[in-house]
């Protein structure tokens, strides 16, 4: 196939409302400052590189003018202003720096805490010892980057989870130009136009971090395929290992022959309206319709849906919630060349996809 190009209450003004009363019912939030604010980005920002499972991996280091957490397997960076050296439990910074409101003022104590003042709050931050936490640094830079990849991870990454049994399932698969995504029944590519080192199978962790993030993306670093980093406008950075073991041969699917057709326009409009008739997860092509598996209740009345939708041909079933996942690449489809599969191609969208067909 081919590719397109890189993507691109109405009030009265004369009635006063009245602010409502300062109650312990109606709290006002204390207002941030600036140095509240941009606290408080660093510390979501790298709060994608920790998690709950160990209690390191909940705590994030203050050193020379960064920000940083790492979880073992992700990390992140983000450069701040405080200059502090002290590695505070991230949780709870977040919630103090929040509640300190307009006036902040950060102070490190001996005793290994961390003091976090505002203008009536006050707040005492757990820290761990700086040697309890292992330094990282970003990977070189060796590349330009564009938001084109951030919205390529957004349009794979539903496809991989963690807590899968293959590489390809728990990761998504980086390379020159695409990126692919594929848990086994729906495989999606999508070109991002960057020559960049081939088969970085990326973890589902960092690629759903990065397609989350809002700031630009502008570069890329690589350790000869053991880790990558990639680098935000203001240099912030998210760091990740590349998963070990190799990708099944992906392109054999996605380069399925295929004599695509517009996709009906009335398919997702029925998917959507059905769905919640399908018991068993599945819809199914008839002449001019789309179904639900018929079936019956327990007090033994039938039940299911229809809709019609003029150009569909029975013959063929799909998981429901996965031709829901692929509607980005089938504006047009091909389910009739091959037995097991359908087709997608969404060439000015800059994706396409392989669907295999239920077979129960």
């Amino acid at each position: 196939m081919g590719w397109g190009t890189e993507p691109a209450i109405a009030i009265d003004s004369d009635v006063k409302i009245a602010d409502p009363p300062r109650t312990s019912r109606n709290p006002r939030k204390a207002k941030a400052s600036k140095a509240s604010e941009l606290l408080l980005e660093a510390i979501t920002f790298v709060n994608v590189a920790t998690n709950d499972a160990q209690e390191f991996q909940k705590y994030g280091r203050f050193a020379a003018g960064w920000l940083v957490a790492f979880d073992g397997s992700i990390a992140a960076g983000f450069p701040i202003e405080e200059d502090l050296a002290i590695c505070p439990h991230l949780a709870r910074l977040k919630d103090a720096v929040a509640g300190a409101g307009a006036t902040l003022a950060l102070t490190a104590h001996e005793n290994g805490r961390l003091g976090v003042n505002g203008a009536k709050a006050r707040f005492t931050v757990p820290c761990l010892p700086g040697s309890s936490l292992f330094p990282v640094m970003p990977d070189p830079q060796v590349a330009v980057l564009n938001d084109a990849l951030k919205i390529g991870f957004a349009a794979v990454v539903a496809l991989a989870k963690e807590d899968a049994d293959t590489i390809h399932e728990q990761s998504v698969l980086l390379r020159a130009n695409t990126i692919v995504g594929c848990n086994g029944q729906l495989a999606m590519e999508y070109y991002h136009g960057i020559d960049l080192p081939p088969n970085l199978a990326i973890p589902h962790k960092a690629a759903k971090a990065i397609a989350k993030m809002q700031r630009p993306l502008t570069g890329f670093g690589w350790d000869e395929g053991r880790s990558v980093t990639f680098y935000f406008d203001n240099g912030a950075w998210i760091k990740t290992q590349v998963m070990g073991g190799e990708w099944p041969d992906i392109d054999k699917v996605l380069d399925s022959p295929a004599y695509t057709t517009p996709c009906p326009e009335d398919l997702y409009e029925a998917l959507n309206t059905i769905v919640s008739f399908s018991d068993d997860g599945a819809v199914h092509f008839h002449d001019d319709k789309l179904k639900t598996t018929y079936g019956n209740t327990e007090a033994g009345a039938v039940q299911g849906a229809a809709y019609d939708v003029p150009g569909l041909t029975k013959g063929h079933s799909f998981s429901a919630k996965l031709l829901k996942l692929a509607q980005p690449a089938a504006v047009e489809i091909d389910y009739t060349t091959h037995a097991d599969r359908m087709i997608l191609h969404n060439v000015a969208g800059n994706i396409r996809g392989v669907l295999m067909k239920r077979t129960s």
